[in-house]
């Protein structure tokens, strides 16, 4: 097992980062990047050996909600968790573990500030799937869409 590094990174690290990781870490994602600190939201970085093997943000929520739905999909909590989101994990560490690690430490330290943990993933992302089963999470909800041009349902079960 390989033995990962955690820390917040500053503003001006994730954008040293974005010089190594462009393909991720572009331009819209970077001017995204000081609203969330501004709300509370923290980024994450695991690190193996000095290299970067994987990045989440996280963040506070009240729900739960399809970031690409047009509509506004949520599925109210009773309380408060913690959401990891925009979980990355760069090609050379995929498949050794580096995700699913980093999860279960971030669920850890929820559990500090008294927090449950939720994650979500596309369904067609059967590689992100398969890290949050391994770290231990269970699936809750499920939220369906469909598209036909500019029509939009999205439906929570």
């Amino acid at each position: 097992q390989m033995q990962l590094v955690y820390e917040n990174p500053t503003l001006g690290e994730i954008a040293e980062l974005s010089l190594h990781y462009p393909d991720h870490l572009d331009a819209a994602r970077l001017r995204e990047a000081p609203r969330r600190l501004k709300q509370g939201d923290r980024p994450w970085v695991a690190r193996c050996d000095g290299e970067l093997a994987q990045l989440s943000w996280t963040g506070a929520r009240d729900h739960l909600w399809d970031p690409e739905a047009k509509a506004a999909a949520q599925i109210p909590l009773e309380s408060p968790v913690m959401m990891i989101y925009e979980s990355w994990t760069p090609p050379s560490f995929r498949g050794h573990g580096a995700c699913s690690s980093a999860l279960r430490h971030l669920a850890a330290e929820a559990r500090k500030e008294g927090l449950d943990t939720w994650t979500c993933c596309q369904g067609r992302d059967t590689r992100y799937l398969h890290e949050i089963e391994q770290a231990g999470f269970e699936r809750r909800a499920q939220m369906l869409r469909w598209r036909l041009f500019s029509f939009e349902k999205t439906r929570i079960r």
